[in-house]
């Protein structure tokens, strides 16, 4: 994350730093009191992971997604996940553009996959 602090920063994200409390909170709330409540149904080929910094969602192929809660509601987190596996099939498409371009288009994708 510290070799990219400047691109985050310029692209305005989110960025959470890593921080031993809040990754206790966030495996307690998980593992004991379930929470945040996730509905969302993965792909059977999606690896999620929760982290307790960086940014709220990223991925990497060919099939990792990592969802930071912090601060976050659990609609907010369903859209962040759904976000992120519309990165990782649309991958191709996107490979090229800036990533101003791509955000465009994979919410363009979220918003068709809607209808």
């Amino acid at each position: 994350m510290l070799l990219h602090l400047r691109w985050h920063k310029q692209q305005k994200l989110a960025i959470f730093w890593p921080n031993p409390w809040q990754t206790i909170k966030i495996a307690f709330n998980w593992l004991v009191l379930k929470q945040p409540a996730i509905k969302h149904q993965f792909p059977e080929d999606i690896d999620c992971y929760w982290i307790s910094g960086g940014v709220w969602g990223s991925y990497y192929l060919p099939n990792k997604i990592y969802i930071c809660p912090r601060k976050a509601t659990p609609q907010f987190l369903e859209q962040v996940i759904e976000h992120e596996i519309t990165h990782l099939k649309y991958e191709n498409e996107v490979k090229n553009m800036t990533h101003q371009e791509k955000e465009a288009h994979i919410t363009a994708k979220q918003i068709d996959s809607r209808k």
